[in-house]
């Protein structure tokens, strides 16, 4: 063990502030050795990748797992599709007020309480953006092109999520890390000891199957 402190100490460190606005350094930097110590035990010299190169993404998912426990928190459907009714409608107020509305012109027009659009308001749901892209390894995808459909709306895409946590192994772990977690195919490939064609081949049909489920 203390040859790893010694050898990768400085890396999980660097790699740390990688979460620059999570305060807790010394958590991820803890959970980065959990990631270094998991990827020792997975690693096969006849993967001819560096064990650097190996361990990365290990040591990176336990220190997003670190972030997401934290910070995630559960929020009805209910909630969720309000505070999409206050953000179109604060968009739509700005618009024709040319400045951004206050609180009370909000609730106005939803016909709600000052107090009600407060209190969603301050409530972190952690949601993806729809229109997020992520980075893969020959293209951008976002959550629209899992089910090619432009009109996916927050309660399609809250949907979608139970939809995700509901797959069987591979195919969990390949839709989480690529489309949630920002991992490449590359990396996914690794992680779970399969070839990059293999992976591609998984997600391309599980894409299907989510697509089939959400549009049917």
């Amino acid at each position: 063990m203390n040859d790893l402190v010694e050898e990768y100490g400085l890396m999980i460190h660097k790699m740390t502030h990688m979460f620059t606005s999570y305060p807790y350094k010394e958590d991820l930097y803890q959970a980065g050795f959990i990631g270094l110590m998991d990827a020792k035990e997975k690693y096969d010299k006849n993967y001819g990748t560096k064990f650097s190169t190996f361990a990365y993404p290990f040591i990176l998912g336990e220190m997003k797992k670190v972030v997401r426990k934290d910070t995630n928190i559960k929020i009805s459907r209910s909630i969720l599709s309000l505070k999409l009714k206050i953000e179109k409608m604060t968009l739509l107020l700005s618009q024709q007020l040319m400045r951004y509305p206050t609180i009370h012109e909000i609730a106005s027009e939803l016909k709600m309480e000052d107090e009600k659009i407060e209190e969603i308001l301050s409530i972190n749901t952690n949601v993806s953006s729809l229109d997020e892209t992520i980075t893969g390894d020959t293209n951008e995808m976002s959550f629209y092109e899992i089910i090619e459909n432009n009109s996916l709306n927050l309660d399609t895409l809250v949907a979608l999520k139970e939809e995700i946590s509901n797959l069987k192994e591979p195919d969990k772990t390949i839709i989480e890390k690529r489309f949630i977690e920002n991992y490449s195919q590359t990396e996914v490939a690794n992680l779970l000891g399969m070839n990059q064609v293999k992976v591609s081949r998984i997600e391309n049909k599980v894409k299907q199957k989510l697509r089939n489920n959400l549009v049917n």
